[in-house]
């Protein structure tokens, strides 16, 4: 991995010595995961489903298990900022407090959107 390649990572919250280690040192297999990760549609269906104006009980638990999967996903790729993001996040949905969920929307939000972009930096520099 470059140089730049990794200062960009870590900037965006993405601990790269943790990753790498996960991925056994495989640098190839662990960036080809990282590229897919703007694939992943738990993000987007989490949002969805908390901008459903019912705060049902199946909405709930499918709100919990979106992000829940979402904080795995962060976790085995350690995009560190937005897994420690969804902490809170994840346990106020875990409890059934939607509100308290959207009221720790915003940091996952950033922190999302930021690995995303760093990303397609990552995708542009080939």
């Amino acid at each position: 991995m470059t140089n730049e390649t990794e200062s960009l990572l870590q900037q965006a919250g993405i601990d790269t010595k943790e990753a790498l280690n996960r991925f056994l040192g495989n640098e190839t297999l662990y960036l080809k995961f990282l590229l897919k990760f703007p694939q992943d549609k738990s993000y987007a269906s989490l949002m969805e489903v908390m901008c459903i104006s019912d705060s049902s009980d199946r909405a709930e638990r499918e709100a919990f298990s979106l992000a829940h999967t979402l904080k795995g996903v962060a976790g085995n790729l350690s995009l560190v900022r937005l897994y420690q993001a969804l902490g809170p996040y994840v346990e106020a949905l875990r409890m059934g407090n939607v509100e308290a969920a959207k009221e720790r929307q915003a940091p996952v939000e950033e922190a999302y959107e930021i690995v995303i972009e760093v990303i397609e930096r990552l995708r542009i520099m080939g």
